[in-house]
């Protein structure tokens, strides 16, 4: 019952606060017709919570993501996201801090941008059997195209990920 109210929680308060980035005139209302990066001078204060649904019908990892990005001009974003929990039934310790990131991100094509980000780690990686991981840097080319103005938008994009761990 618990989570069935999380979740109808989070995704009225996600409505919410998506609706206030519509007070910016210049700023799109339709999610499809919003460019890669925020305006000048605009916050957006996400909050993500996920579901794993990949063992069955049963929610097997659960995570919540707290985020905040600011637009230095309206090609140039930065940001963080802080990974608040990450639990995981199939793991040794089920909840752990997941870790911080900060990014930026610079759109210099109207369908096309550039991501920098560097990640902290916290109490679980994907290489946990590999070793202690240090930080990590992501490298990307998040790509958009507008299919059906207003309605239908394309994402994707190229990445590099990086890990650093200590030698054991």
């Amino acid at each position: 019952m618990l989570k069935k109210w999380a979740t109808v929680i989070v995704v009225v308060v996600s409505v919410f606060i998506a609706s206030l980035a519509h007070a910016e005139d210049k700023y799109p209302f339709a999610l499809a017709d919003r460019p890669l990066t925020l305006n000048d001078g605009m916050m957006r204060v996400k909050f993500d919570y996920g579901l794993g649904l990949n063992d069955g019908r049963m929610a097997k990892d659960m995570w919540l993501n707290l985020g905040y990005a600011y637009g230095l001009t309206d090609n140039w974003e930065l940001g963080t996201c802080i990974e608040a929990m990450d639990y995981s039934n199939g793991r040794s310790s089920a909840l752990g801090f997941g870790g911080i990131s900060i990014y930026g991100r610079y759109q210099f094509m109207e369908y096309l941008g550039l991501d920098l980000s560097v990640y902290f780690p916290g109490d679980r990686t994907y290489i946990d059997s590999f070793g202690d991981q240090l930080l990590g840097l992501n490298v990307a080319l998040p790509a958009q195209y507008i299919i059906i103005k207003e309605t239908l938008k394309l994402h994707g994009g190229l990445a590099l990920d990086a890990s650093f761990v200590k030698d054991s």
